[in-house]
């Protein structure tokens, strides 16, 4: 399971990602490098584009969140597609960003952005997976495990029960393609990743706005709050 290493749209790919995953490559297409993996990355940008729809029709104003949520299926989709550093950090740097917002609203702290930016310049001048893997793993133990104002709000702690329940589950399956890939790969688990921590993400962004007053816009296809000024 090599990085690419073809002309692709007449642009020879030199450099390749950091990692690889458990997913036969050019399966499909001799255009594409992880096929499923990349497939399931597509409904990340639909996500993200129906929060952010309903959110500026609700509140008329861009939620930021669901852009990056938006940002993240796109660089993942291309990440896959390609298992090129370029695209690795289009599809990993919102990851980090993201999670550096989610846990601003919890504790307004300007130290999250400037740590995400630093961690975002060291991770791109060295490109050590490791880096991305303890600040995405310490940031969501935040994300998580700090929201304290939910205990005052049943709906809000129903929304992050789900979305934690979700996560853990994509995260299970993460947990068991990396270790066992040559018993689970064809599997596919690391495509479950992303249709579980990006349904986890959408919720959790929910969840967020549900710690504010707040109506229930819709329950179906997904739970849509609007926030009461």
């Amino acid at each position: 399971m090599t990085g690419l290493k073809i002309d692709f749209v007449s642009l020879k790919m030199t450099f390749t990602a950091s990692v690889n995953f458990c997913e036969q490559d050019h399966l499909h297409s001799p255009y594409i490098v992880e096929y499923y993996n990349t497939l399931s990355s597509i409904p990340m940008i639909f996500l993200g584009i129906y929060g952010l729809y309903y959110h500026n029709k609700l509140h008329h104003h861009i939620n930021y969140r669901f852009i990056i949520l938006m940002l993240i299926g796109f660089g993942s989709t291309l990440f896959h597609a390609t298992m090129h550093r370029f695209t690795q950090l289009l599809d990993e740097i919102p990851m980090i960003w993201l999670n550096s917002v989610l846990v601003y609203e919890l504790i307004p702290s300007s130290y999250w952005f400037i740590s995400a930016f630093f961690i975002s310049i060291i991770y791109n001048l060295y490109h050590i997976y490791s880096i991305f893997i303890v600040y995405f793993t310490v940031s969501g133990l935040f994300v998580f495990f700090i929201p304290i104002q939910m205990r005052k709000n049943a709906f809000a702690k129903k929304l992050l029960t789900i979305a934690l329940t979700l996560f853990t589950i994509g995260f299970i399956k993460w947990i068991i393609d990396n270790i066992f890939c040559s018993y689970v790969h064809d599997y596919y688990l690391h495509a479950w990743w992303h249709i579980w921590s990006g349904l986890s993400l959408y919720y959790y962004i929910q969840f967020q706005l549900a710690m504010k007053p707040h109506n229930i816009y819709s329950f179906f296809p997904l739970v849509v709050v609007k926030v009461i000024k």
